[in-house]
């Protein structure tokens, strides 16, 4: 019987390709696609109350298929399991969305 395995994808990396990084995300939606955002929790000078002020500056935003959506929860899924159980249970914080 032949083998209806496809070759694995080659990825490959253009010099101008964009790397960011994110600790704060934003997700919306419609009928045909997901967009999230992500961006970068960072403190100002401003104080409310007391309290340091953030801002989010956004660093990339991606906007996806419901089905690519599904595929990324499910990659994301078993890339978190995979993480805790080689290294103990991520504990999740309530970030509270800066005023």
């Amino acid at each position: 019987m032949a083998d209806t395995t496809p070759p694995p994808t080659k990825w490959i990396r253009p010099e101008d390709s964009a790397q960011v990084y994110c600790n704060f995300h934003f997700l919306n939606w419609s009928l045909v696609d997901v967009r999230v955002r992500f961006g970068q929790l960072i403190p100002t000078d401003q104080s409310q109350d007391g309290r340091v002020g953030f801002v989010v500056e956004e660093q990339a935003a991606v906007t996806m298929s419901w089905v690519q959506a599904k595929a990324l929860r499910d990659s994301l899924n078993d890339a978190v399991q995979r993480y805790e159980k080689a290294n103990g249970v991520i504990e999740v914080t309530k970030l509270k969305l800066p005023e």
